[in-house]
């Protein structure tokens, strides 16, 4: 007695026929069933794993409402589109000011520091060089920028700031700037570059997308945990 597949949730028994009755009809209605669960729950299980990933690229990404605000501030890290972000919300009239923050690096192949680059990008996008803020305090960790950024705002008596980043790392930023500001009074808003090629419905397709996500993942949890 041998089974064989015939389609889509239907198994054919070459020596008995479904409607036949007989000592092996029960374990050949067993086999149909079996035949059929595979066939639905296959594809059931592909596609709750598809929705997790779904579900694991959009928690990384937040985006608060926008208002006017006193500053934009572009975390350090990432390429040209954060600059080129921020310069669109001040064109936009979001912000009077562009606060950078000061990494102490310079890109390979290129001796000028990055946030020098980073300057003349805004310059280049029209933000006026003299409404461009750069603390002088080296950061290396979003942490310390949230910091960073914190001495700078109560400085210039800010109440209100726009922080863009990669939209990865909106979750991890927003955690990290809230309680850095926390009882400070002022209001910050955490926004992700638009047009950016992480997207939480296809982040998994890439290797590179893997490693961040993973790699959010890590740092949030550390963050959480007490490594600051």
């Amino acid at each position: 007695m041998r089974n064989e597949w015939i389609g889509p949730g239907i198994c054919h028994n070459s020596a008995m026929n479904t409607n036949e009755k007989g000592p092996g009809h029960g374990h050949l209605h067993k086999s149909v069933i079996s035949c059929g669960s595979l066939v639905i729950g296959i594809p059931l299980l592909i596609l709750i794993g598809i929705v997790g990933l779904w579900a694991m690229g959009g928690l990384l990404i937040v985006a608060d409402r926008l208002q006017q605000a006193d500053a934009i501030v572009v975390l350090s890290g990432g390429d040209d589109e954060r600059i080129k972000y921020a310069a669109r919300l001040y064109q936009n009239g979001y912000g009077r000011y562009l606060v950078l923050t000061e990494t102490g690096i310079s890109y390979p192949g290129n001796p000028m520091p990055a946030t020098a680059r980073a300057i003349n990008l805004a310059v280049d996008q029209g933000v006026p060089e003299e409404l461009i803020l750069t603390p002088e305090v080296v950061v290396k960790s979003t942490a310390d920028e949230a910091q960073t950024v914190r001495k700078t705002a109560e400085a210039s008596d800010f109440s209100k700031l726009i922080v863009v980043t990669d939209p990865y790392h909106t979750f991890r930023t927003r955690l990290i700037f809230r309680w850095i500001f926390r009882e400070s009074g002022i209001k910050v808003m955490v926004h992700p570059v638009s047009g950016h090629w992480y997207d939480s419905l296809t982040w998994f397709l890439s290797p590179e997308g893997w490693k961040t996500t993973l790699s959010e993942y890590v740092k949030t949890i550390g963050f959480i945990i007490g490594f600051r």
